[in-house]
């Protein structure tokens, strides 16, 4: 920005015809935290981490706005709103605290806080208008799991990951919906949780090479098992069999380090931390 006017230019050299991805940034960040969000908007590829695709033959000179999508160069103007984050966690056993995971906060882990005990938990953000990725942690570092197939009404899937997704408006104000925690829907009330109190799983051993035995208690209903990396990424999904208290997981397969396995059994879930060594 040669001339202090705020926008930013940058000449490239290629071969003709050219086509690949690329994004903008706000600062140099290796994880890509200060990258622009285009999630859900139309020069946004969901189905390459939401990055802008160039397709010349030509000279050509691009111009636009960051997080936006005009051609033009100009940017629609934007209103800071007050976003109430709110998330039920009424049918969870919350251990190590509630967090808003999101894109906007490079992805860490803002404290979420239930002031009147009734198990819905908030966080209030300031927030431009535009579309935001963010998911709920039960414990920091443990999120939400969707299935981007299954739980399309309030995700979006770029890449390898489903987050959900928040279009903030021009309102002064803005609250999300208190779903349930790891849904797109409002918890089915205390009935469910009342009925599994006891359920719960074992992984036997928790530091592993290859071979992890889950043992599970005090349910006889299928569950649903999730494998997440470190990074929040869904690596397996697959249903234990109703009955069947003792499965074999196999991780051989994986590369070492931390993962999460989340088993939701009739709108209960738990989350077990794992290790994988060589």
């Amino acid at each position: 920005d040669a001339d202090g006017d705020g926008i930013y230019s940058a000449t490239f050299t290629y071969d003709a015809p050219y086509s690949g991805y690329y994004t903008f940034t706000n600062g140099a960040c290796g994880d890509y935290s200060c990258k622009e969000n285009l999630a859900g908007l139309p020069c946004g590829d969901p189905a390459n981490f939401n990055d802008r695709f160039l397709d010349v033959n030509e000279n050509t000179t691009l111009s636009t706005c960051f997080g936006q999508c005009t051609t033009d160069g100009s940017c629609e103007s934007t209103a800071d709103v007050a976003v109430t984050f709110r998330v039920d966690m009424s049918e969870q056993t919350v251990a190590g605290g509630v967090f808003l995971h999101a894109a906007f906060d490079g992805w860490g882990a803002i404290p979420m806080n239930d002031d009147d005990g009734d198990s819905i938990y908030e966080t209030t953000q300031t927030l431009a208008s535009g579309n935001y990725e963010f998911l709920y942690q039960n414990g920091e570092g443990v999120n939400e799991v969707f299935d981007g197939e299954n739980f399309t009404e309030c995700t979006i899937t770029s890449g390898a990951f489903t987050n959900r997704l928040l279009t903030v408006g021009s309102e002064a104000t803005q609250a999300t919906d208190a779903y349930c925690y790891n849904s797109c829907a409002a918890c089915e009330g205390a009935n469910g949780l009342d009925e599994i109190s006891g359920f719960d799983f074992q992984l036997i051993p928790s530091v592993t090479t290859g071979n992890v035995e889950m043992r599970f208690a005090g349910v006889q209903s299928a569950k649903q098992v999730s494998i997440v990396s470190f990074t929040g990424a869904l690596i397996h999904a697959f249903q234990v069999p109703a009955n069947e208290n003792v499965f074999t997981l196999d991780l051989s397969g994986e590369a070492t380090g931390v993962y999460f396995i989340q088993v939701q059994t009739e709108g209960f879930g738990l989350t077990q931390k794992l290790l994988k060594v060589n």
